[in-house]
């Protein structure tokens, strides 16, 4: 078959790797398309495929209504939610424009027409009025895919992924979306063209897409969660114990955990947090968790927020790296192998750890609960009970001693939650193999 794969950018391809790939080793023609505007030229060289940039869309005035009135509709999404934090209907009110915030301010009553019935078909029968690009018409006609594949077509300030999906639609060409990450249906906007066949990782994203995308259930498959494929490969680490320690600046006959910090709209500075887990170690009497050693490895996309940050025995990676490379990965394991437990708020990242096997403690704190405790995909992991919850400096300590002994009472439920949320499909199915599948089940109805 060709597939034309229309991604959003470059430095999102990581997610999708794993099904370009399964495509590719089943023998399909895959062609990938990237929106330029959105893309930075720095992870050109990630990319290790022939790919080319999606064509230029028109900028006339509907369509800049259209733009407009697609953050409106994704905003109003998150007003009909019940029990979503507001803090995401806040946020993507900020992606709206100045003009509608200022009406929506001094009319604070308008809230209540945007959610009726009447303005939401208002907005859905804009988009289905608003005609196709013939810029991307042509280009999708002159490429002549069997299968159009699309992703994420639900962020914020619509890319050429949505626009593709759109025209393919018209052109009666069968159209697919992976779920990108574990949060796509919950905290990003509004799938404006509903695919022939979203695929998700897990039967609590069917549920996701149901209520939050309006997506019915019979254009939803399973797959597993084709981000973390990666984990499944038979890692080993790279240095000794006292390699790594030495790596760090630190002793290693002490333990070391590991500090993974959140993004910036779930966490913008954690520097408090880490000062007060270092403050409980340095103040407690067993002396193994006294001597325990901490790496903070901020997220790749807010590790400038850290750039001035020191504090002693806390090893800071003054980068952030993405796991998107095997030497990457490696030094991600390595990470996971030679620490005893990692510690976060609210950040995928969390459920590499789980992948490569190692306790994770959740930090619940107030000052985070919008994006952490009432946050959908966050939720995910609590209610699995994998991960062991601390409120408090001397609930983290009574942990991370059990942990240090050897103590793991969490073990169990880590599997099940890989079992469920990861690869629901069998743990040695990837996700890149479920998406082969189902793509060419797909062309075979048609």
């Amino acid at each position: 078959m060709k597939i034309l794969f229309v991604i959003r950018s470059l430095q999102i391809f990581h997610y999708y790797e794993s099904i370009v790939v399964a495509l590719k080793a089943r023998g399909h023609e895959v062609s990938l398309l990237f929106d330029k505007k959105w893309s930075s030229e720095e992870f050109s060289n990630d990319i290790k495929y022939p790919y080319q940039w999606t064509v230029e869309q028109n900028g006339n005035f509907r369509r800049r209504i259209l733009l407009f009135l697609r953050e409106v509709r994704s905003w109003r999404r998150y007003l009909l939610i019940k029990g979503q934090s507001s803090f995401y209907a806040d946020r993507w009110l900020k992606y709206v424009s100045p003009k509608f915030r200022f009406l929506i301010k001094i009319f604070p009553f308008s809230k209540f027409f945007i959610k009726t019935k009447l303005f939401g078909n208002f907005l859905k029968s804009f988009e289905l009025s608003s005609l196709p690009d013939e810029q991307i018409i042509d280009d999708i006609k002159k490429r002549a895919p069997d299968i159009v594949i699309a992703g994420p077509v639900c962020f914020r300030q619509s890319s050429a992924d949505l626009e593709y999906l759109k025209v393919a639609q018209k052109l009666k060409i069968p159209t697919v979306v992976p779920v990108m990450t574990w949060d796509t249906l919950t905290t990003k906007g509004l799938f404006h063209i509903k695919p022939d066949l979203l695929l998700v990782w897990n039967e609590a994203q069917v549920k996701e897409a149901e209520e939050h995308q309006g997506i019915k259930k019979e254009n939803i498959k399973i797959i597993g969660a084709p981000f973390f494929d990666k984990w499944f490969k038979d890692y080993k680490p790279s240095v000794s114990r006292e390699e790594f320690a030495k790596k760090h600046g630190f002793n290693s006959k002490y333990p070391i955990i590991a500090y993974l910090g959140s993004s910036e709209n779930i966490a913008p500075d954690e520097r408090w947090l880490i000062k007060e887990i270092k403050s409980a170690l340095d103040n407690s009497e067993m002396e193994k968790i006294k001597n325990t050693q901490m790496i903070f490895r901020p997220h790749p996309a807010n590790y400038k927020a850290y750039k001035d940050f020191s504090l002693s025995g806390v090893f800071f990676q003054r980068e952030g790296n993405l796991p998107k490379d095997s030497d990457a990965m490696q030094d991600f394991y390595d990470l996971f192998y030679h620490c005893v437990a990692v510690i976060s708020i609210n950040t995928s990242g969390m459920v590499d750890a789980i992948l490569a096997g190692k306790p994770v403690i959740s930090l619940e704190r107030k000052e985070f609960q919008k994006t952490q405790i009432f946050a959908q995909h966050y939720k995910h992991m609590r209610d699995s009970d994998a991960l062991y919850i601390t409120k408090t400096p001397e609930e983290f300590l009574l942990i991370l001693k059990k942990l240090i002994s050897g103590e793991d009472s969490k073990k169990k439920e880590r599997e099940k939650f890989i079992q469920t949320f990861i690869r629901p499909l069998g743990v040695d199915k990837s996700a890149g193999d479920a998406v082969v599948y189902e793509v060419e089940q797909l062309k075979n109805k048609r």
